[in-house]
C-alpha cells in the first residue's frame, strides 16, 4: 500500500533535519532554524515507521513466514548502510582520519553493532531496530488480542512519565549502552502504531480532506524553539515533554491522517 502524500511527509521531516543542521554550522539566519529543532524532523519520521509498520502488518496473518520476509524486509531496509558507515567510521578513526564519526575503540564498535549505542546523529538507528523486535509483540496480539496493544502502550508512557523520564545510559564491561535514547523514541513510533490500527476504519468527511495537509506544512516553523508559543521548560525537554508531543506530531499526523483518506 502506497500512501503518496506520506512521502512528502517524509521530505519533510528530511528538510526540517536538513535545514537544522545547516543552520548550526553556518549560523544561518542567527542560527534561528537551528537549536536542536531537527529534532521534531526525526520524531515525525518515527510516527510514520510506527504508522507504516501498522498499516502493513497488523492485518496480516502472524506467522513464521510472514515474520521472516518481515524481518528481512526491515533489514534490508536499514542495516547495509548502517553497517557501511558503522565500520567505515572505526576504520577511519583508528586511522586518525575525522571524516565520518567518532567510533574511537572496539567497545564502542560493539555497542553500535548491538544497537544499544549510537555516536552523533547514529542514535536513531537503535531505537528503530528496536522498535522492531517490539513491533512483532505487537503483531502476535493483533488477531484476537488488540485491545493488549492499546494497554501495552498507555501502560508503557504512564510508566516513563511517572518516573521521571529515568536516564538510563553509561557501560556494561566498558562496551557503551544508552536505552534513555531508545525509551524516549517510542512513544512516538506507539502513536504511529495506534493511528495505524484505525486508519482503514476512519470515514473523513470530504469537506475535512482538501486543505488540512497545506495547513500542516504551514504550521511547521511553529515547531523551532525560536517562534514556538509553547513554555520554555517544554521547548527545552522536547523529547520529554508530553505537551510537546501533543501539541507538535500529533497535530501534524493528525492532519496527513485526514488529507491522504
Amino acid at each position: 500500500m502506497e500512501i503518496r502524500k506520506l512521502n512528502s511527509l517524509r521530505a519533510l521531516a528530511a528538510l526540517i533535519v536538513f535545514v537544522t543542521h545547516f543552520s548550526d554550522i553556518t549560523h544561518w539566519l542567527n542560527g534561528s532554524l537551528g537549536g536542536g529543532s531537527g529534532a521534531y524532523g526525526v520524531m515525525l519520521f518515527f510516527l510514520l515507521s510506527g504508522f507504516l509498520m501498522s498499516l502493513l502488518y497488523l492485518d496480516t496473518k502472524f506467522s513464521r513466514a510472514n515474520i521472516e520476509r518481515y524481518l528481512l524486509a526491515r533489514a534490508g531496509r536499514v542495516l547495509p548502510l548502517y553497517l557501511v558507515i558503522v565500520f567505515s567510521s572505526y576504520l577511519l578513526t583508528q586511522n586518525n582520519y575525522d571524516i565520518l564519526y567518532n567510533i574511537t575503540g572496539l567497545n564502542s564498535l560493539i555497542g553500535h553493532l548491538l544497537f544499544i549505542h549510537g555516536e552523533s546523529v547514529l542514535w536513531s538507528i537503535p531505537p528503530e531496530i528496536q522498535f522492531y523486535i517490539i513491533f512483532v509483540a505487537f503483531w502476535s496480539l493483533a488477531g484476537e488480542r488488540k485491545g493488549y496493544i492499546y494497554l501495552l502502550i498507555v501502560a508503557f508512557m504512564m510508566f516513563w512519565y511517572l518516573a521521571d523520564f529515568p536516564r538510563l545510559f553509561g557501560e556494561i564491561e566498558s562496551i557503551p549502552y544508552n536505552f534513555f535514547s531508545t525509551l524516549r523514541t517510542f512513544p512516538y513510533f506507539f502513536i504511529g502504531v495506534i493511528f495505524g490500527l484505525h486508519y482503514k476504519s476512519l470515514k473523513v468527511p470530504s469537506y475535512m480532506k482538501s486543505n488540512w495537509f497545506i495547513l500542516a506544512l504551514c504550521l511547521i516553523p511553529l515547531l523551532y524553539p525560536e517562534f514556538s508559543p509553547i513554555n520554555e521548560g517544554d521547548k527545552k525537554k522536547m523529547w520529554l515533554s508530553y505537551v510537546s508531543f501533543i501539541c507538535y506530531e500529533h497535530s501534524i499526523l493528525l492532519c496527513c491522517f485526514f488529507s491522504t483518506k
